[in-house]
């Protein structure tokens, strides 16, 4: 298909003689007139058709794997030869070209990336915003936090860090509810946050809903209780 796209832009586009044609790309005269006569090889629509057909059921896993690069680090990336190794191994028909161009129209169909700037080059000076304006990409990039440019150094309270440990010692997902925390500081000052998190670090293993409620009641005077286990707290 791609060579039946190149002969054809050469003699209409670039308007090369047709003598010309058949010697750069090697192909006979018959062969020639046959690619101009057809936009696409005749047959290619069926095979196409066909190869999503067996594609189809596994769009999701696919998705899955996808997604999945943004949290790993280079070199352990799933390549597209490796999540044609994946899918086979998990019972999938269709040949490696089949998964090649799903995963290519996957990541046309996924919304664009936002730069996440990584370590900074020694002695290379950049202007820009503070991590809080980098929070939002933290839900989709929860691996940019130890490896995001923004973050590295930022000097938050030592409260934060145990509450980290906490949280990914006791939780699965210890570090995307870490994350759910340091988006409060979207919304409230960092001297309030780490307030109502060295409160809440306390009486348990806080979570941002938890952390939240202690900053509600600054923010509105008729909330005036929290129960912290059972227990009547008062602002």
């Amino acid at each position: 298909m791609e060579q039946w796209t190149d002969v054809r832009r050469a003699v209409l586009v670039e308007k090369i003689s047709k003598r010309a044609a058949c010697r750069r790309f090697g192909i006979h005269w018959q062969t020639l007139e046959r690619i101009l006569r057809y936009p696409v090889p005749p047959g290619y629509l069926r095979k196409q058709a066909a190869a999503k057909a067996v594609i189809a059921p596994w769009l999701g896993r696919l998705k899955e794997l996808i997604e999945a690069n943004r949290d790993l680090p280079l070199k352990q990336r799933y390549t597209v030869k490796r999540m044609w190794d994946v899918l086979f191994g998990e019972g999938f028909t269709g040949g490696y070209t089949t998964v090649k161009d799903a995963v290519r129209e996957l990541r046309q169909q996924a919304p664009k990336e936002v730069f996440m700037p990584l370590s900074q080059p020694p002695g290379e000076v950049r202007a820009g915003p503070g991590p809080v304006h980098y929070l939002s990409l933290l839900d989709r990039k929860p691996g940019s936090l130890d490896h995001g440019r923004p973050f590295a150094g930022w000097d938050l309270p030592e409260d934060f860090a145990v509450l980290r440990r906490r949280l990914e010692g006791r939780r699965e997902d210890g570090t995307r509810e870490y994350i759910r925390v340091l988006l409060l500081l979207r919304d409230y000052p960092l001297e309030r946050v780490a307030l109502a998190l060295g409160q809440a670090l306390g009486w348990t293993a806080p979570t941002a809903d938890a952390i939240k409620q202690w900053l509600l009641p600054c923010e509105r005077p008729e909330l005036k209780t929290f129960r912290p286990g059972g227990n009547i707290w008062r602002a």
